[in-house]
C-alpha cells in the first residue's frame, strides 16, 4: 500500500470496508487471517500471481464478487478475459449487500475491482443473458460460471400471496407497506430490518433459532443488536412461520406453541439463498475446462466468493 501511494496508484489500493471478518476470525497457523478484500491475506507466499504459460481465451458468465476476482486473476495472469453479466451493472448480490445502513463502505470493492478490470483491459457487458449457443460460438478456451444465486423461498402455505417479498427485492427498492414481517434472522434478515425501520416502518423479526444473527461475527453481531433495539425492533426466536393467511395474518410456531399474529403490510422472506447454476452441465458437455464458483457452486459469505474467484483465476 505504501508503494502504490508512493508512485499516485490510489485506485490500486484495496480499501478497508470494515467488515470485521479479520477480527472475527479465529487465526491458526493451518488457518489464517482472513480478508474479504484482500482473498491473499495470510496466504502471500501461496497466492502469488504468475502469467501464465499459454494465453487463453477467458469467458467469466456473472459479475458478482467471484466473477469479478475471477476475471481479475485471469487477465493479471495474461489470458483474453471477457465478462458477462445479465443485469445492468456489474456487482451482483454485493450491490444489495451495500444497502443498510452503515454499509456504504462494501461499494468501495466493487470500485477497486471495476477499476482494475479497466486497467487490465477486460472486455465487460452488461444486459448480456449468456446461453450455451452463445458461449459456442464465442469460442473460449476457458468458461467460469458465476451466476450467483437466488433467494430460497420455502414452501409455506400462502407464500405467493402479494403481500410477500424477498429481502433482495426490498433492498433493491421493491414497495413495501408501514407494518412489516421478517422471516429469517440472520444477517440479511436483521440488515433488511434495519433498512426499513431506519425509514420509519414497523418490523417485528422471526426467526426459527435459538438466537438471531447466529450467521455473523461476534462484533458485527453485537454492533448491530444494539442498533435494533434503538429502532424498537422486535424480534423473537424459536418461531417458524407455519401459514400466509388473508390480509397479512400469520399463523406461527413460537416456542411449541401456535397463535396468530395480525395485520402485515408486506411480508419479507430471508429464509437464505440456493445456487444457480443452469449452464455448467451442458457447458462441460461442450468444452474441457468449466469452473463453477461462487453462490453457483456453493452458498457462503462473500469472503468466500471472493477468495473462489481468486483461486480459479489462478488455475486457468
Amino acid at each position: 500500500m505504501p508503494n502504490k501511494a508512493a508512485r499516485g496508484d490510489f485506485d490500486g489500493i484495496r480499501r478497508c470496508i470494515a467488515c470485521n471478518v479479520c477480527i472475527d476470525g479465529d487465526p491458526t497457523p493451518v488457518s489464517p487471517i482472513t480478508c474479504t478484500v484482500n482473498p491473499e491475506a495470510g496466504r502471500e507466499r501461496d497466492m502469488a500471481v504468475t502469467m501464465a504459460p499459454r494465453r487463453k481465451k477467458v469467458m467469466v458468465i456473472g459479475g458478482g464478487l467471484a466473477g469479478l476476482e475471477a476475471a481479475r486473476v485471469a487477465a493479471e495472469r495474461g489470458h483474453e478475459v471477457t465478462l458477462c453479466e445479465e443485469d445492468a451493472e456489474m456487482g451482483g448480490q454485493w450491490l444489495l449487500a451495500a444497502k443498510p445502513p452503515h454499509k456504504e463502505d462494501h461499494l468501495l470493492l466493487l470500485r477497486y475491482l471495476l477499476g482494475q478490470l479497466d486497467r487490465l483491459g477486460v472486455e465487460r457487458k452488461c444486459g448480456v443473458k449468456v446461453t450455451p449457443s452463445m458461449v459456442l460460438e464465442a469460442r473460449p478456451d476457458a468458461v467460469v460460471v458465476a451466476t450467483g444465486g437466488r433467494p430460497l423461498v420455502p414452501p409455506i402455505p400462502g407464500v405467493d400471496r402479494r403481500e410477500v417479498t424477498t429481502a433482495w427485492d426490498v433492498l433493491g427498492g421493491g414497495e413495501v407497506g408501514q407494518r412489516v414481517l421478517m422471516v429469517g434472522g440472520g444477517l440479511t434478515g436483521l440488515e433488511t430490518a434495519e433498512f426499513l425501520a431506519a425509514q420509519g416502518r414497523e418490523v417485528v423479526v422471526a426467526e426459527m433459532l435459538k438466537r438471531v444473527g447466529a450467521d455473523m461475527g461476534a462484533t458485527v453481531r453485537w454492533h448491530l443488536m444494539n442498533r435494533t433495539k434503538h429502532l424498537n425492533i422486535k424480534t423473537f426466536v424459536s418461531t417458524q412461520i407455519r401459514e400466509i393467511r388473508d390480509k397479512g395474518n400469520v399463523v406461527v410456531s413460537r416456542n411449541g406453541l401456535v397463535e396468530t399474529w395480525d395485520g402485515f403490510d408486506t411480508i419479507v422472506l430471508a429464509c437464505g439463498v440456493r445456487p444457480r447454476d443452469e449452464l455448467s452441465r451442458e457447458l462441460r458437455e461442450m468444452m474441457g475446462e468449466v469452473y463453477v464458483i461462487g453462490d453457483a457452486a456453493t452458498v457462503r459469505r462473500g469472503l468466500e466468493a471472493i477468495r473462489s474467484g481468486s483461486e480459479v483465476g489462478r488455475k486457468i
